[in-house]
C-alpha cells in the first residue's frame, strides 16, 4: 500500500503562508534581521513554492555579503517567479520587524507539523510491512525521533563579550568559587585547572594495554569517595 502524502492534499492547518510572506518581506526591508533567521529556518521550512525560493535567494544574497532589497531579490528570481509577484510578497509587511520572532516561530512549527503528517503515513506502512514487528517498532521510534526539536545552541557573541566573559570565569576559579572535580591526580587537576568540569564528556584514548581502564578506575575510586561514581566497561561479563 501506498501512504505518501500528497502535498498538494495537506490540510490547510499545516501552513502559515501570512507568516512566510511577513518574514520575507521584513528581511527585504531589514537585511540585518537576517541574523535571526538564518540558523532558524531553512527554505524547506517555506509550504509555498514561491516563498521557498525567495527565501532560498535572500539567503544567497545575504550570504554574499553585497547587500540585498526587494528589487535585488524579485530581479534574480524573474525566470521563475514573475516580477510584479515577487514584489508585491517582498513588500507585504515592511513597517516593522518586532513580530518577526513570532513570524519565525509559526513557519518553524507549522514545517514541524507537515513533517509529522508525512511521518504517519511512513508509519502506517509500517503496520503492513512484513519484517518482524520489533523491527518496524524500532523504525517507527527512529522516524518519530527525527521529528524531535533540536536544542538552540549558544547565540554567537562578538570577541570582546566571550574575552570579558573568559575573564570572570578566569577570576572566578581563582577565587575558588568555581572548582573543578579532583581526580586525585595533582599534576593532572593541575593541567585541567582544578579538575573535571562538571557536565562535560572526557574522551581518553590510548593504544591498546596502555592502562586506560587502570586509569578511569584510579579517577573513580578517587571520586567515590565524595561523589557517587558508576563505572559501566565493554570487558565486565553480562552476570
Amino acid at each position: 500500500m501506498n501512504f505518501e502524502p500528497q502535498e498538494h492534499l495537506q490540510p490547510a492547518g499545516l501552513r502559515d503562508t501570512a507568516a512566510e510572506a511577513s518574514i520575507l518581506s521584513i528581511l527585504a526591508h531589514f537585511p540585518a534581521a537576517m541574523d535571526d533567521v538564518a540558523d532558524k529556518l531553512t527554505p524547506e521550512a517555506f509550504a509555498d513554492d514561491t516563498h521557498r525560493t525567495l527565501f532560498a535567494e535572500l539567503r544567497r544574497q545575504a550570504a554574499d555579503g553585497k547587500g540585498f532589497d526587494a528589487l535585488s531579490v524579485a530581479t534574480a528570481v524573474k525566470d521563475s517567479i514573475d516580477f510584479g509577484q515577487a514584489l508585491q510578497v517582498l513588500s507585504s509587511h515592511d513597517h516593522s520587524a518586532r513580530s518577526l520572532a513570532r513570524y519565525v516561530q509559526a513557519v518553524a512549527d507549522t514545517h514541524l507539523a507537515r513533517q509529522l503528517h508525512a511521518a504517519s503515513y511512513r508509519l502506517a506502512e509500517l503496520a503492513f510491512d512484513a519484517a518482524p514487528i520489533a523491527d518496524r517498532i524500532d523504525r517507527a521510534q527512529a522516524e518519530i525521533a527525527k521529528l524531535q526539536p533540536r536544542e538552540a545552541e549558544d547565540d554567537w557573541v562578538d570577541a570582546h563579550t566571550a574575552a570579558i566573559a573568559h575573564l570572570d570565569l578566569i577570576d572566578a576559579r581563582s577565587e575558588g568559587s568555581i572548582t573543578g572535580l579532583s581526580t586525585g591526580l595533582h599534576d593532572l587537576d593541575e593541567l585541567l585547572d582544578g579538575g573535571l568540569v562538571r557536565g562535560n564528556l572526557v574522551v581518553v584514548g590510548a593504544r591498546p594495554s596502555m592502562g586506560k581502564t587502570a586509569f578511569a578506575m584510579t579517577l573513580g575510586l578517587h571520586m567515590a569517595a565524595t561523589y557517587a561514581v558508576g563505572m559501566f566497561s565493554m570487558e565486565m561479563p553480562h552476570s
